[in-house]
């Protein structure tokens, strides 16, 4: 069986699961509630930094980002011209507002600091310290236990759709007309009824093991000086964020 992904070690591991999930939500709530394009640039240039500090490669962040950034590109690209305001520029006929550009780079820097800080504190824990971070902010069990299952399990379907791909392939298989069409179909039933398949047979495993349909708690052990300093960082960037954000 495959395992899921492995997750880089970072530098941020020192530092309690629950208290990144706290800093992340904080930073993300301040960025969030700013529109002034300085203040953002500012919080996206920590976010770099944080990111730096988590010992990730800018390959591996460019990776993780580009799905997200395929979405913020198509809503950058419509806004200038969609947004009424003082003409900018004109093209193909079609002006588009200093107000609109405003906010594109607004959507821009918001997301991408956002996003970066999301993958630095909490997309280089493994699932297992992700799961005591969420439990320790308060998550339900329940859906914290279906959030590690699906992480390890997507893995393994994508497995199975490899492999039915490498059979279609040996059999000359090749995506050409309507008839494509068809077998695509038929490739997604397969990993569906395969997905169904496995998910009975690992039920039936945890109810074997004695599993009651609530995952093991354990006890979080007390934070360190050093969780408590970086919670309190946190905290104090967010209040001057927020509070630079009204008074500009």
């Amino acid at each position: 069986m495959p395992d899921s992904p492995p997750v880089p070690s970072s530098r941020l591991d020192r530092f309690a699961p629950r208290v990144r999930v706290l800093v992340t939500v904080v930073l993300a709530v301040a960025v969030l509630a700013t529109e002034d394009v300085h203040l953002l640039a500012a919080a996206f240039a920590a976010a770099v930094l944080v990111t730096a500090l988590s010992g990730l490669t800018a390959k591996a962040v460019l990776r993780r980002l580009a799905a997200a950034e395929a979405l913020v590109l198509l809503v950058v690209l419509s806004l200038p011209f969609t947004t009424p305001g003082e003409p900018l520029l004109a093209l193909w006929g079609v002006g588009a507002s200093r107000e609109g550009l405003h906010h594109a780079v607004a959507i821009v820097l918001t997301a991408n600091a956002v996003l970066l800080l999301a993958t630095s504190l909490i997309g280089t824990m493994d699932p297992r310290r992700m799961g005591q971070g969420l439990h320790g902010v308060g998550i339900p069990p329940v859906l914290v236990h279906l959030l590690l299952l699906s992480g390890r399990y997507v893995a393994v379907l994508q497995h199975e759709q490899r492999r039915l791909r490498l059979a279609m392939k040996a059999r000359a298989f090749h995506a050409r007309g309507p008839r494509a069409w068809r077998a695509y179909g038929h490739l997604f039933g397969m990993v569906l009824v395969r997905s169904l398949e496995r998910a009975e047979r690992v039920r039936e495993a945890m109810a074997c093991r004695g599993f009651d349909g609530l995952p093991p708690r354990r006890k979080a052990p007390p934070l360190q000086r050093h969780d408590i300093a970086l919670l309190a960082a946190a905290l104090v960037a967010a209040a001057a964020l927020v509070t630079a954000a009204r008074v500009m």
